[in-house]
C-alpha cells in the first residue's frame, strides 16, 4: 500500500529549507552586534547618548528574530 513512486522526491530535513545553527547564530550575531556598534559610535557624534537598556532589550529581540528567520531561510 506504501509504494514509493519514481516522481516523488525525498529530501532530508536540512535541505528542504533550514540552515545550520552555527551559520544562523554568525549571521545574527554580526548583525546585532553591527548595529550595536554603530549606535554606540554615531550616538555620541549627534550629542545623543545611547539607553542601554532599550538597546540591550531590542539588541537581544532582534538576535532570536533574526537567528530565527536566517535557519528558516525567510530571508
Amino acid at each position: 500500500m506504501s509504494e514509493q513512486h519514481e516522481d516523488q522526491l525525498q529530501v532530508p530535513a536540512t535541505a528542504a529549507g533550514t540552515r545550520s545553527w552555527a551559520f544562523s547564530v554568525a549571521v545574527a550575531g554580526l548583525v546585532v552586534g553591527l548595529g550595536v556598534a554603530l549606535s554606540a559610535t554615531i550616538n555620541p557624534m549627534l550629542d545623543r547618548r545611547v539607553h542601554w537598556d532599550w538597546t540591550a532589550a531590542l539588541a537581544s529581540a532582534l538576535f532570536v528574530f533574526l537567528l530565527t528567520s536566517v535557519r528558516r531561510r525567510w530571508m
